[in-house]
């Protein structure tokens, strides 16, 4: 294939122009930014729901449930994800992070991992991140890996 022929919508030279940015559809609902470090999940609207395209009658909810080792998120009274952990005088080891398959694409997990953080820096637990979801995601917040052991 010569230099200068494109392939789809991406040019192969550097002196072929960039394709005209498309406009978003109707369909499309903008992104939203996740919510601020320590914000209460029921603290979530109906209008953050859209943004994020969650098309959820509630906001979700993270809930930890000790007996069984975990955080749980639920959306509309059905547990949609979950985060196991084991739980330590000083620590919190975080070790599996799944979301349903019928939620997955909505930012959930997120939303999991963050509720789940703030309880154990009110709770003055370091944590140990050997999920690699939770690693993952405060190596991306930066704001949280001061409660990293």
């Amino acid at each position: 294939m010569p230099a200068t022929e494109s392939r789809g919508p991406f040019p192969t030279s550097l002196s072929e122009p960039l394709p005209e940015p498309r406009s978003p559809s109707a369909q499309e609902p903008p992104e939203a930014p996740p919510p601020p470090a320590g914000t209460a999940l029921g603290a979530l609207t109906s209008r953050t729901q859209r943004e994020a395209g969650w098309g959820m009658s509630e906001s979700p909810e993270v809930v930890d449930n000790p007996d069984a080792s975990r955080f749980e998120i639920r959306v509309d009274g059905e547990r949609a994800g979950l985060a196991t952990y084991r739980l330590h005088p000083d620590r919190i080891v975080f070790l599996h992070t799944e979301i349903d398959d019928a939620f997955e694409g909505k930012g959930l997990g997120g939303v999991l991992v963050r509720s789940a953080l703030d309880t154990a820096r009110e709770r003055g637990l370091r944590v140990v991140a050997s999920c690699p979801f939770v690693k993952g995601w405060i190596e991306r917040h930066r704001d949280y890996a001061d409660l990293l052991r």
